[in-house]
């Protein structure tokens, strides 16, 4: 078996959507989604929900950047823990962000039940583990902070955890029950083949935006053909790679950010500012018997 095959494995498991379809003419939208991986294609069901007129951009094929390499895993944890975070944005909002991360994943549960799209979406629980036992008291106070304000969430002993689990850890860990895995390439080129037949969602493959002015009322965006495309609002959707469309201090770059941009994905910089939560781990279960957390 050749497990070298230079794809990225959800491609290889799904087969790759060949979608060719650039911009060629000008274009005029309410709004501009740049990705079509998961991020853009939620976006887009959301949009199209809603009745807006909207359109995607991607420099690629569909869903062939983050999607296709993603993790699977749907876990409401943020990269900064909850305990941390709320020394710098405050209790509150921290635990609101948390609960949105949370609701989310409940929410793309219903918008595949909505369009029938089977991206293998499977609730599992997920084990978050101190990488050493000098790690465990960080732990502690995620557990309590969580625990405060009504998170999902059990605090177990790693002899406990290899007792349920057969998992031998170095730590504690923390365990909830509301993480899921599915397939987010799968879900993303099934998102917009519906919306694509269903509410005519124009997805513009291959197409790569070298320019974006802010107007009076809107934006006006210059592709890699020249074409332009004048909309109300831009959407940000490319993963890893929003950095790209972050303000310059070097004009000489030939992408200039328009103001009037929402962004849909990308690590808010904060995370890159603190310490690691002792380098802890995550990792999903897959039980065969039902799951049985341990209580704190």
């Amino acid at each position: 078996m050749d497990l070298h095959s230079g794809l990225p494995y959800w491609i290889i498991r799904n087969s790759l959507w060949d979608y060719f379809h650039p911009l060629e003419k000008d274009l005029s939208t309410d709004v501009v989604i740049v990705g079509s991986g998961i991020t853009g294609a939620l976006m887009a069901h959301e949009l199209c929900h809603a009745g807006i007129k909207c359109c995607i951009v991607d420099k690629r094929s569909i869903a062939t950047g983050s999607s296709a390499a993603s993790t699977a895993l749907l876990q409401y944890e943020i990269d900064v823990p909850l305990c941390r975070m709320a020394k710098i944005i405050g209790e509150e909002n921290a635990a609101t962000a948390y609960h949105a991360c949370l609701q989310s994943i409940s929410d793309i549960k219903r918008v595949l039940e909505e369009t029938g799209v089977n991206a293998g979406f499977e609730q599992l629980p997920s084990l978050f583990y101190a990488s050493s036992a000098a790690d465990n008291k960080l732990l502690e106070q995620e557990h309590e902070i969580r625990q405060k304000h009504k998170l999902p969430v059990n605090l177990l002993e790693k002899k406990k955890i290899r007792e349920e689990y057969k998992v031998k850890t170095p730590g504690n860990a923390l365990i909830n029950e509301a993480s899921a895995q599915m397939d987010a390439y799968r879900a993303a080129t099934g998102l917009l083949a519906y919306h694509i037949k269903e509410s005519g969602l124009k997805v513009f493959t291959h197409t790569s935006i070298k320019e974006c002015i802010e107007t009076s009322d809107g934006c006006i965006m210059t592709t890699d053909r020249g074409h332009k495309i004048k909309c109300g609002y831009v959407i940000i959707a490319t993963g890893f790679e929003a950095g790209q469309f972050l303000p310059q201090k070097n004009h000489g770059s030939d992408l200039y950010l328009c103001t009037r941009i929402a962004s849909g994905s990308f690590r808010t910089p904060v995370a890159d500012t603190l310490p690691d939560l002792g380098n802890s781990r995550s990792v999903s279960i897959h039980p065969h018997k039902p799951i049985k957390t341990g209580s704190s």
